[in-house]
């Protein structure tokens, strides 16, 4: 699909093969949960493309040779039991010894159809199915935690970990399906890029403008990426297995929030595409978000 696309589409008689590969270091001190995060994170590329089921994962990962097993077994276990969440079948895979952890995984998916990053059009209508802050939630947990207080005294450090563990091991799959469903012009999910990294692409591909008018946010991250220079108040943060950034016509805006309600996927309308080109963040309103995860 070319350089700014999620994942690698092949056609076939039936519909489509998509096809995308990803593994990453820990970003998380507890192995199972990071097992979860990476398959998260590896799976989420075909569903940001339009995949509506996953035919296989091949596990990719490394070790050092002082791990001990037992924890490179738990990020296994977390790898594998995120991966049965969306009925994603481990057929095989490959471990090398490596200095660092990596984690991640090569993923087939199929869909009737596919979505790209470009394709977004002046008058679209522009949402996110993640809340943002992910990188300076984890960022908290690499602070010793008598500076931590000192930092933050007022912030519920564990509350907003928690709810970034829920944002990077919540799967994309029933929003793909939503998006998919109703019919929308361009969709992405929001990584290592930031909203407005990944907004630029969707912008420089489709050759529009998009003006961010909303930045939705994890409570409390907006004053740990403040202190710390992250950027998420202006949209630069980085984000591990965000959301799905999602270009729909106006006219069926309406119906790609029933069809997200109707399936459970927490969203919000962010923003709109015009003529132009370029991300436009200026006098976006921060929210501090009390509705996720949706009950």
């Amino acid at each position: 699909m070319g350089v700014g696309d999620d994942a690698a589409v092949i056609k076939t008689e039936d519909g489509y093969l998509i096809k995308s590969l990803d593994f990453f270091t820990p970003i998380h001190p507890d192995p199972y949960v990071q097992g979860r995060i990476a398959a998260n994170n590896s799976i989420n590329d075909v569903f940001a493309m339009g995949a509506t089921e996953v035919l296989s994962v091949l596990v990719i990962s490394g070790f050092p040779k002082e791990l001990p097993k037992e924890t490179a077994r738990e990020m296994l276990r977390g790898f594998a039991d995120q991966c049965a969440e969306v009925g994603a079948p481990i057929v095989g895979g490959h471990t090398i010894m490596n200095p660092w952890p990596i984690l991640g995984g090569s993923v087939t998916g199929r869909g009737e159809t596919y979505v790209t990053t470009g394709g977004a059009e002046p008058g679209d209508v522009v949402y996110l199915t993640k809340p943002l802050g992910t990188q300076p939630a984890m960022a908290l947990l690499r602070i010793p935690e008598e500076f931590r207080e000192d930092m933050f005294p007022d912030l519920d450090v564990d509350g907003i970990v928690e709810t970034a563990v829920t944002v990077m091991t919540e799967p994309l799959m029933e929003a793909a399906r939503a998006a998919v469903e109703v019919g929308v012009h361009a969709m992405t999910d929001v990584t290592g890029f930031g909203l407005k990294g990944h907004a630029g692409e969707m912008a420089e591909l489709s050759g529009v403008g998009i003006v961010v008018e909303r930045i939705p946010v994890i409570p409390g991250t907006v004053e740990v990426s403040k202190k710390l220079g992250y950027g998420l108040e202006r949209g630069e943060a980085a984000e591990t297995a965000g959301g799905l950034l999602v270009a729909v016509p106006e006219d069926k805006a309406e119906d790609l929030e029933e069809e997200f309600d109707r399936r459970g996927v927490w969203f919000r309308r962010i923003g709109r595409v015009i003529e132009g080109s370029g991300v436009d963040v200026e006098g976006a309103e921060i929210e501090e978000v009390d509705d996720y995860p949706p009950r």
